[in-house]
């Protein structure tokens, strides 16, 4: 596993839950159980604003200088101990794990396709234990090079279109700037990476993907 150093970039906006924090901690002493290098760079902002939240975080990274890499997680988002190393061996310079969210009341994975520019849509049809390409995802389980920040035009991360986050307005970005493109920057998704969501539902916590998407996934993929 390479020893380039990775920053890990957590957003955060109210205290996440305590089970997530026995969760990242495990993952912290996981990576120092292995060696690899990295740098905790979170940040809290009551006011909610997700977008500067991240324009921050990304600054922030920028100034250190000392991480070729970033790796972003959401602190509702339970990912697997290896996601690193799985990110690592893709060899691809920008790639999400795979989440849930609610979409029209449908549990649907958090990965995106814009087919006519005007807005994000679903992207279903994937299988198991495959890479491979999307052109946008959330910024739940992420990990990218970067250097693309330096080829992308301010802000990166804004809210512009209808049921465009600003994560996905992000890689929105990244798939219309072809010098990007032409670098490597082309976004993939890793479905060994599946990560749970912890989503509330009229003030209840579950976790998607729950017990009937799961086997939903399975049967139409298998």
């Amino acid at each position: 596993m390479p020893a380039e150093k990775v920053a890990i970039c957590v957003p955060v906006r109210v205290a996440p839950p305590g089970v997530w924090f026995a969760h990242f901690n495990e993952f912290l002493n996981h990576l120092n159980e292995i060696g690899q290098p990295y740098k905790l760079f979170p940040l809290h902002d009551p006011t909610n604003n997700i977008s500067i939240i991240r324009e921050t975080l990304a600054e922030r990274v920028l100034e250190d200088g000392t991480c070729p890499w970033m790796l972003w997680f959401d602190d509702d988002v339970f990912f697997p101990m290896n996601v690193l190393e799985l990110f690592f061996e893709t060899g691809k310079k920008a790639c999400s794990g795979i989440y849930w969210n609610r979409h029209n009341n449908v549990a649907a994975p958090l990965l995106q396709k814009f087919p006519d520019k005007q807005a994000a849509y679903p992207y279903w049809g994937f299988e198991t234990e495959t890479l491979f390409p999307i052109h946008a995802a959330g910024f739940g389980c992420f990990f990218i090079n970067v250097e693309v920040f330096n080829h992308l035009i301010r802000p990166w991360f804004d809210v512009v279109m209808a049921g465009m986050g600003e994560d996905i307005f992000f890689c929105y970005r990244l798939s219309a700037t072809p010098q990007v493109v032409e670098l490597g920057y082309e976004l993939y998704a890793e479905a060994k990476a599946v990560c749970k969501h912890l989503v509330m539902t009229d003030g209840v916590p579950s976790y998607l993907p729950d017990e009937e998407t799961w086997r939903i996934v399975n049967e139409f993929y298998a």
